[in-house]
């Protein structure tokens, strides 16, 4: 083989560079089909033999994608394989909406898409994802993945279950839920305790406020709104 130029891509570049395909037609479909990618090999211009890869799915993927979804968030597989073995996946998971065939700049410009119908959280963990997941509104990415993707991120979560993410979408839900309720009590507390604190009830019902009391409210606000986000360190053990 010395010498010898060696081609190696997809059957359709292979296409491209003059290597007939005619006799593999059937092998291709029968495993494009079964969602497999095929990688073509040819040597001095004749083709050498195909090489079939499947993605292994992550043993949590379909149950993450299945509680995603309970809560109302609609998932969209972007990938570079052809479209035949994305829905493959897609199928095999619960996804309904599929970007096949993406380059990583395709990618981008699909969460770019998206963008425009809805707030884009994106998960990946590869070199192909980080223009993806630094154009999302959110980029998720978990331990142990490459370097650019975690710097890409916004969120890196510390386990390598996929599970993890929607644990992490529950826990800021809970956390912004903790933020309006803080909120909530103290802008109730000065509503109330400073008008009555200035005399606003000392003309009619010559109620007035002493400072002391008005100190002793003002540390029961915030020792309820400290108690309050503490109570989300029971969510985080759960």
């Amino acid at each position: 083989m010395a010498g010898q130029t060696v081609l190696v891509g997809s059957p359709e570049w292979l296409a491209k560079q003059n290597i007939a395909l005619d006799a593999v037609h059937s092998q291709l479909d029968t495993l494009t089909q079964s969602g497999k990618t095929v990688v073509a090999c040819a040597v001095a211009g004749e083709l050498a033999g195909l090489l079939a890869l499947q993605d292994q799915l992550r043993p949590d993927a379909a149950a993450t994608i299945a509680q995603l979804q309970a809560r109302g968030l609609e998932v969209v597989l972007l990938t570079g394989d052809r479209l035949s073995a994305a829905q493959t996946l897609a199928q095999q998971v619960g996804i309904d909406r599929v970007f096949a065939s993406l380059t990583p700049a395709d990618k981008a410009q699909a969460i770019q898409t998206l963008q425009a119908e809805q707030v884009v959280a994106m998960v990946g963990d590869g070199i192909n994802d980080a223009p993806a997941l630094a154009q999302a509104d959110l980029g998720i990415s978990l331990h142990g993945s490459t370097d650019i993707a975690l710097e890409a991120a916004g969120i890196v979560l510390m386990g390598d279950r996929l599970l993890d993410v929607v644990a992490a979408i529950d826990l800021s839900r809970a956390t912004f839920r903790k933020i309006r309720q803080n909120l909530f009590w103290a802008l109730g507390y000065n509503a109330i305790a400073i008008p009555i604190a200035a005399g606003i009830l000392l003309p009619g019902q010559e109620i007035v406020m002493s400072p002391a009391v008005a100190g002793a409210l003002m540390a029961a606000s915030s020792v309820m709104v400290v108690t309050n986000s503490l109570l989300l360190r029971r969510r985080q053990g759960g």
